[in-house]
């Protein structure tokens, strides 16, 4: 090896780092926040979309990153499915005894 392969290996970049788990978590954790307001299930959609997106691509920079986006879009998402169900089972209740 001569002292121009050495710089070289020197000078090497890492790879570009993907912005896209970082998204999935922030739109999880938005989901799970929001989830009462309406914004769950798109919010966690998204989030859910982008973490399989990254698990396809293979993006291993921010693994943490994508599995939690995974898990609060999953719970944002079933967190709005459960309001909305408990919303229109206590209208109908209301409108049936009233």
């Amino acid at each position: 090896m001569n002292e121009h392969d050495e710089m070289n290996v020197v000078n090497e970049r890492e790879p570009a780092k993907s912005p896209l788990p970082l998204i999935s978590m922030i739109l999880g954790i938005a989901s799970v926040v929001t989830g009462c307001c309406g914004m769950g299930m798109p919010l966690g959609v998204g989030a859910i979309v982008l973490a399989v997106l990254c698990k396809k691509q293979g993006v291993t920079n921010d693994a943490g990153y994508v599995t939690a986006g995974l898990i609060t879009g999953i719970v944002g998402s079933v967190l709005q499915i459960i309001l909305v169900i408990l919303y229109f089972v206590l209208q109908i209740g209301y409108i049936l005894f009233v």
